[in-house]
């Protein structure tokens, strides 16, 4: 049960610091166009909800990206394993992903995840 913990949690962590980064990609977003805001009467309405909306569309698209990694490493986690195979092969699949317009987070950070992963397992 310990691998399929590993397993699910590199992709879960994935999603989520594609969810921050895209966040913060939105905000600098927001402060360069703010001049583009100026005639709307409540701003933090406005700004509040297309920040919602964004967060939502990034969650889709990251969940739309994740559902094959996560299908195959729940798979492997079933028989209690974890290969660094799948790693490797999930890193070139969030790299050539379709959908690379909205996945540019994604990509160095599955990278950098699976490193991580990897020393947890070679120290236990």
């Amino acid at each position: 049960m310990k691998k399929i913990r590993i397993n699910l949690s590199y992709v879960l962590s994935v999603h989520i610091l594609a969810l921050l980064i895209m966040s913060l990609q939105r905000t600098v977003l927001l402060l360069t166009n703010t001049q583009h805001i100026e005639n709307v009467e409540t701003k933090a309405g406005w700004i509040f909800s297309a920040f919602l909306r964004g967060v939502w569309f990034d969650n889709v698209i990251a969940c739309y990206i994740s559902i094959l990694p996560l299908a195959v490493f729940c798979i492997i986690g079933l028989f209690n394993k974890v290969s660094k195979l799948a790693f490797n092969i999930s890193n070139i699949y969030y790299h050539c992903c379709p959908l690379k317009a909205e996945s540019l987070p994604i990509l160095d950070i599955s990278s950098c995840i699976s490193v991580f992963v990897f020393r947890i397992i070679k120290s236990k």
